[in-house]
């Protein structure tokens, strides 16, 4: 399926948040069974995971950092598109930029992310046409079936920040 939300950004520095979507820690590949965190045991983290958008105009996931985007300053609103039937993730803003009021499509940030596995059949190709490979011809899109050997995944809106005065709705 396909989920937005949105991120108003009320007090920030460049560079000190991070809007996307992670994996829950502690689970492995999307698996029920693991780690459990409720709200009153979440973990803390000393670094960004998953895939997401980092106010000072950039993508980071795994340590990389990309050029993406626009500058996001207190009062700026981050919209976040989550494509799952496609395996992309993008950025809208909603903000003031050179004084003036403006709502951006900031593009595809992220392709083949996919909550059903890399690649698995139905989602996260990101286009490619590509599937989990199994020997069965069929699928859709040309893609093969997965036939239980990519477990799902769980991807969950994640927001990061790295100073204690940052705050987001």
């Amino acid at each position: 399926g396909v989920h937005y939300w949105e991120v108003k950004l009320e007090k920030a520095e460049i560079g000190s948040v991070f809007i996307g979507v992670a994996e829950k820690p502690g689970s492995p590949s999307g698996s029920s069974q693991g780690s459990s965190y409720g709200f009153e045991s979440q973990p803390r983290l000393n670094r960004w995971l998953g895939w997401g958008f980092v106010n000072f105009r950039a993508t980071y996931t795994a340590g990389a950092e990309r050029v993406y985007g626009a500058h996001c300053h207190a009062g700026d609103t981050v919209g976040v598109l989550l494509d799952c039937d496609s395996g992309r993730i993008s950025y809208f803003f909603d903000g003031v930029l050179y004084g003036e009021h403006i709502l951006n499509d900031l593009g595809c940030a992220f392709e083949n992310v996919s909550p059903f596995g890399f690649n698995a059949d139905g989602c996260g190709s990101g286009g490619a046409g590509q599937g989990a490979p199994s020997g069965v011809d069929g699928g859709r899109s040309g893609r093969y079936p997965s036939n239980g050997a990519v477990r799902p995944r769980a991807l969950w809106p994640v927001i990061g920040l790295r100073h204690p005065g940052d705050r987001v709705t």
